[in-house]
């Protein structure tokens, strides 16, 4: 049912701008909702590496020890996180915010802030399908 609500809501709210806008902030924030919920499950790093794409690459230990000093915000939490590499224009909100370690082009993220990035994949994916929607219904 949610699903097939989904594709109804898009078809409707997709005829303005502001319609798009209106309904692509709705559906971020109900992204965003389920993904800390599964992330206070402690259910996110398998959600992660069973759907994220190949650009989001977990921190083996080593690496995370080399890096010890650079990703280090709170002592007593470092060795319960898990990082990811990642591409650093995938993740320019939080480089903008000082809030991950960026080295050779890659942003190291730990896991609570991977909920971010993955929002604004949705957000662009969203958008991009929301146009092209408008746009299959404007032909007819």
């Amino acid at each position: 049912m949610d699903v097939a609500s989904h594709f109804i809501l898009r078809a409707a709210y997709c005829a303005t701008e502001d319609l798009r806008r209106w309904f692509l902030q709705q559906e971020c924030q109900l992204f965003q909702f389920r993904l800390d919920k599964i992330a206070n499950a402690q259910l996110l790093p398998h959600v992660l590496a069973k759907y994220s794409n190949a650009n989001m690459q977990r921190l083996s230990q080593d690496e995370k020890l080399q890096l010890q000093s650079k990703l280090m915000a709170d002592p007593r939490e470092f060795f319960k996180t898990t990082y990811y590499k990642i591409p650093f224009t995938q993740a320019l909100d939080l480089v903008a915010k000082r809030q991950c370690y960026v080295a050779n082009g890659m942003a190291y993220v730990p896991l609570p802030k991977i909920i971010s990035i993955l929002t604004a994949q949705f957000r662009v994916s969203l958008s991009k399908s929301l146009v092209l929607t408008s746009a299959a219904f404007s032909s007819q």
